[in-house]
């Protein structure tokens, strides 16, 4: 049977309920590239217990799966998706799997209930996004992705810890997204010397001001909740980040405590935040009127290290 759209080359579909049959169909669209799904049920499933595999498609450099709720287990080969360059996932459970290396797979971002992920084979991945408060099988694995260069968290659950104990020495930046980072986890980052670009938000804690990573810190960027007595203190380890070429200091705007202040006052307050930083002064700073972003240094540019990514540069 001849697919009715033999030259499609993208496709986005969402709040489907579906068999599994129709997934496997799939793979007759041979010129798919860009892909995205979001399931809202799987049906007519041979059992829970059987895995659903996803379609060979080789033309395919971007998938998307919103995956739907509870088992089956979805089986990701990457054999079959030779092309890919970027894999997101959300949803259920997921297994990314590899018999070989994926040449092309730079770029994975999952936010799954149940994820396990052939680490070992994904050697040319430089760029992840986890969301941890599911079940991230054997995190420590991660070590294996030798190439990966960024990673950010936008949830701290039981297996983040673990993740950043194992990161593999070519991660560069890290940015965690969420205020539960533990103590303990910053003490961790302290002392990641390798890393170039650190990214904290919503006001979680931040590594020691003797942390040996300050030194050589090259983009940071920092979200406050309020201002208080403590938010200088908070940042006192920049005074000893010579080599820093980015620094954003974020404002949440929806904080009480914030939205009472006006705009002079918020640009102050920022401004006196970093008045002990190497050869930077308040005059240097500047801010946007109306909006949660960030100081910057003038006349920096935006991103001005090669393949660092920071999610709020």
């Amino acid at each position: 049977m001849q697919p009715r759209f033999p030259s499609l080359r993208q496709l986005d579909l969402s709040h489907l309920v579906v068999g599994s049959t129709w997934l496997r169909e799939l793979g007759s669209l041979r010129c798919l590239k860009t892909l995205r799904l979001t399931f809202q049920e799987l049906n007519n499933a041979a059992t829970a217990g059987d895995a659903v595999r996803f379609p060979s498609l080789p033309s395919l450099a971007h998938l998307s799966v919103g995956v739907w709720p509870g088992p089956p287990e979805l089986h990701i080969q990457l054999d079959g998706l030779p092309a890919l360059t970027e894999l997101e996932l959300e949803g259920g459970r997921v297994a990314v799997q590899a018999s070989r290396p994926p040449p092309q797979l730079k770029g994975l971002g999952a936010c799954a209930e149940h994820l396990a992920v052939d680490f070992a084979a994904l050697l040319s991945l430089k760029s992840a996004t986890f969301s941890t408060e599911g079940q991230l099988e054997a995190p420590a694995s991660i070590a294996a992705a030798t190439a990966l260069t960024y990673l950010q968290l936008d949830e701290w659950g039981p297996s983040a810890l673990q993740l950043l104990c194992s990161l593999p020495p070519s991660v560069r930046c890290i940015s965690v997204l969420d205020s539960e980072l533990p103590q303990e986890a910053a003490d961790l980052v302290g002392n990641m010397t390798g890393l170039v670009g650190l990214e904290l938000n919503n006001g979680g804690p931040v590594p020691a001001e003797d942390a040996p990573l300050w030194a050589g810190l090259r983009a940071f960027a920092y979200c406050l909740v309020a201002y208080d007595v403590e938010a200088g203190d908070v940042l006192k380890g920049l005074r000893y980040a010579s080599k820093l070429e980015v620094l954003q200091v974020h404002l949440d705007l929806q904080h009480p405590d914030i939205q009472l202040m006006d705009m002079e006052e918020r640009s102050a307050q920022t401004a006196n935040l970093v008045r002990n930083l190497p050869g930077l002064m308040a005059s240097d700073l500047s801010y946007s009127k109306g909006a949660s972003r960030p100081c910057r240094h003038k006349g920096a540019a935006v991103d001005p290290l090669a393949g660092l990514q920071l999610s709020c540069i």
